[in-house]
């Protein structure tokens, strides 16, 4: 694991497709962000070919952030301190490398730490507090437009629906409907009996939650504006973190059952005996722990698994083992696929990878992190933006 390869000598990827993978980030982050945007007119903005060097440096004052979210601006968005966010004007003319503390752009208002945020349309945005209450922003004036005071214990994490509503989950178990709108509770999903740790969306608009409980429930929400909803399925889980599962392309989920495998189920409602439609991944067969995962729907429906041994493994569709990558000296924490198949991870290690699957090779490595890297976002103009929460507080710009 300590002859790791080099990208000195690896010949730069060529301009076209660069772009390619450029056109690709784009749309995903619009997608994501669930703002509807002239994507040929962003896209025409921009000639840029991305080399792996650092470009700019935020520090944050907060010693617990894990998340940062990309605008269509280009400016990022993530928790500043305990009880404030921060817009990061990531379009500063600096030098590369000049480290950013400024106190401006901040949204402040909830009194206490904050927990969750989500981007709303019509440059909005969402926070859950331990404070028990949301709050709207208006991503222009850093004003907030709209408190929301229905829950009793402290929010833990927001997911914006495909239909404009938000699902809040909190730590009592309750997953509660917004209409933004209206500023409405609209329904109560009952079920879950500790913290609500992720929920996510099927393509048929049922809802999956997680839970500190060791149970994931789906959910049947659509055209529901009932008082109180309860599950139509329950699974059991071994994890108790965030990624307790993963909704992958077809309505596929893929989670662990009992700490040994990772399943990945075949949830299509439409599809009759679903509920035997599954393969297995064996971790026992690799001793270690799946910590991330993602899929590269073009390529047989690839599943991409980070290990906490610093290897990459790729599954097929059917759990068949496709390939080993020995890419890092520490846990993998986080991946982002890129249109080329290119995958970008994040380690224990400090560094971020480039690593092509086809090849197996490593085309880039990027140092700056003097500690853990816990998530990689990809900007709309190409650049790439890392983060080390908990560590060394920065959020690292590269281009």
């Amino acid at each position: 694991m300590n002859d790791l390869p080099n990208n000195s000598d690896k010949t730069p990827l060529t301009i076209e497709s660069s772009q390619l993978i450029r056109k690709k980030y784009i749309i995903n982050n619009l997608v994501i962000n669930n703002v509807h945007l002239d994507v040929a007119k962003i896209i025409s903005q921009y000639d840029y070919f991305f080399e792996g060097k650092q470009d700019m440096i935020f520090k944050m004052e907060s010693t617990l952030f894990r998340k940062v979210l990309v605008l269509p601006n280009n400016n990022l968005v993530s928790k500043f301190s305990e009880n404030t966010l921060k817009i990061l004007n990531t379009k500063k003319n600096l030098s590369t490398n000049s480290i950013l503390i400024g106190v401006e752009n901040l949204l402040k208002g909830h009194n206490d730490s904050i927990t969750c945020f989500e981007i709303l349309p019509n440059d909005k945005l969402i926070s859950g507090s331990f404070d028990c209450v949301l709050k709207i922003w208006n991503l222009k004036t850093k004003m907030c437009i709209h408190t929301l005071t229905e829950h009793n214990n402290a929010i833990n994490y927001l997911k914006l629906l495909k239909d404009g509503r938000v699902a809040c989950g909190d730590a009592s178990g309750e997953i509660k409907i917004w209409n933004i709108n209206t500023f409405q509770c609209e329904s109560t999903l009952v079920g879950h009996t500790k913290d609500i740790i992720k929920i996510d969306e099927f393509s048929d608009n049922r809802l999956i939650s997680g839970s500190d409980d060791f149970t994931i429930k789906i959910w049947s929400i659509k055209d529901n504006h009932n008082k109180k909803i309860y599950s139509d399925k329950t699974i059991k889980s071994w994890e108790l973190h965030e990624q307790i599962f993963f909704v992958l392309s077809n309505d596929r989920l893929i989670y662990n059952p009992n700490g040994e495998t990772l399943r990945i189920l075949n949830n299509n409602k439409k599809r009759k005996n679903r509920e035997c439609c599954y393969n297995d991944i064996a971790l026992s067969e690799y001793c270690n722990i799946a910590i991330c995962i993602e899929e590269v729907e073009e390529v047989d429906d690839l599943v991409i698994v980070g290990f906490n041994d610093g290897t990459i493994r790729t599954f097929n569709s059917s759990g068949k083992l496709e390939r080993t990558l020995v890419v890092h000296n520490g846990s993998i924490e986080c991946i982002v696929v890129l249109i080329d198949h290119r995958i970008v991870s994040g380690s224990h290690d400090n560094t971020l990878r480039v690593w092509d699957l086809n090849s197996g090779t490593c085309d880039l490595i990027m140092y700056g992190h003097s500690d853990v890297v816990w998530g990689v976002v990809i900007l709309p103009d190409g650049r790439i933006a890392s983060y080390s929460g908990c560590y060394d507080n920065t959020i690292r710009i590269w281009k």
